[in-house]
């Protein structure tokens, strides 16, 4: 989501600020992370904890969520990065950008001088929006080379429970498929490449 001085005011991003905590500064764009974030993790990690199972069981299930947070976050990062670096191509700046449970929020501004054509403006705003969308053209195909070499090598030494990297490929991309399949890979090969080959393939997923 793009966030602006016209959809975001000055009080949207200051409730922005205190709600939420630094995490880093990418390419000059400061990152932050709402405290809400933590809150549904730590409900995750509750909730895992009441589904009972072996400890080597909680243990998997926690990292996963872990993980699917991890990949959430890098793939909303990725989107909101899109709005941003085309604020700043048409001239303006990164405020900073705001990472929340479920998407995040690119604050930036237009350019200093920038032109009172309605014309222009308009089609600026519809560059930025756009920016971010286009990123998943590029995701997307970057997991699923993630994929396919994860593929390569635990064909090599178990089973996926798939024909080929592609068939892997489309289940990842089916939204009503629940993702790819790890039991395979859990029993032919073990548990961690069944959690790496199952990230994987959420991440093209959240790319579709």
């Amino acid at each position: 989501m793009r966030g602006n001085g016209m959809g975001f005011g000055e009080q949207g991003q200051q409730t922005a600020r205190d709600f939420a905590f630094h995490v880093c500064t990418i390419c000059n764009a400061p990152v932050r992370m709402s405290y809400f974030v933590l809150l549904f993790f730590g409900y995750q990690v509750v909730m895992i904890g009441r589904s009972g199972g072996s400890d080597d069981i909680l243990i998997w299930e926690v990292l996963q969520a872990f993980g699917q947070q991890l990949v959430l976050m890098a793939t909303v990062l990725c989107h909101e990065f899109g709005h941003g670096n085309m604020a700043r191509y048409l001239g303006g700046e990164i405020s900073f950008i705001l990472l929340w449970v479920f998407g995040g929020i690119c604050f930036s501004t237009r350019a200093r001088n920038d032109s009172t054509d309605n014309v222009k403006l308009l089609r600026d705003d519809l560059l930025v929006v756009a920016a971010g969308p286009t990123t998943h053209f590029v995701q997307a195909p970057v997991w699923g080379l993630v994929l396919w070499a994860l593929f390569a090598l635990i064909e090599s030494q178990g089973q996926t429970g798939y024909r080929s990297a592609w068939d892997a490929f489309q289940q990842a991309l089916n939204p009503l498929g629940g993702g790819v399949a790890f039991m395979p890979v859990w029993m032919s090969v073990g548990r961690w490449p069944a959690l790496i080959w199952s990230l994987a393939g959420e991440a093209v997923q959240l790319n579709v």
